[in-house]
């Protein structure tokens, strides 16, 4: 018998952080686009939508990683002893992530408003 081996088009379902991640990803850029088109009637720039994609997946994974962490029976590669440096590392890429966002949000309009 042959094992069947995965495609690029077997997509299994999302996880409740990737759909999360994801609609607050469309939820940010959908206002960031609107806000721009309504006050300045341009379009945004590329670098700020992609800046805005990294600050809301960081956001999304620092939050994944401290429920993880806490709550998880196997840390895999990781002692129990883990469980207390893993949140603290997500709590700081949360942090870190929506200060960037933040910035992003409010340089980005500033930027392009100064052209």
């Amino acid at each position: 018998m042959r094992a069947s081996t995965p495609s690029a088009t077997d997509v299994g379902a999302l996880d409740a952080y990737t759909l999360g991640g994801l609609v607050l990803l469309a939820l940010v850029i959908v206002a960031h686009v609107l806000t721009q088109w309504l006050t300045r009637r341009e379009w945004p720039d590329v670098r700020v939508i992609v800046q805005l994609a990294l600050g809301t997946t960081g956001v999304t994974e620092g939050v994944r990683l401290c429920i993880v962490a806490l709550t998880s029976s196997d840390l895999g590669p990781f002692s129990n002893e883990d469980r207390l440096f893993i949140p603290a590392a997500g709590v700081t890429l949360f942090f870190l992530s929506a200060q960037a966002l933040a910035n992003t949000l409010r340089n980005g309009v500033g930027a392009q408003s100064r052209r």
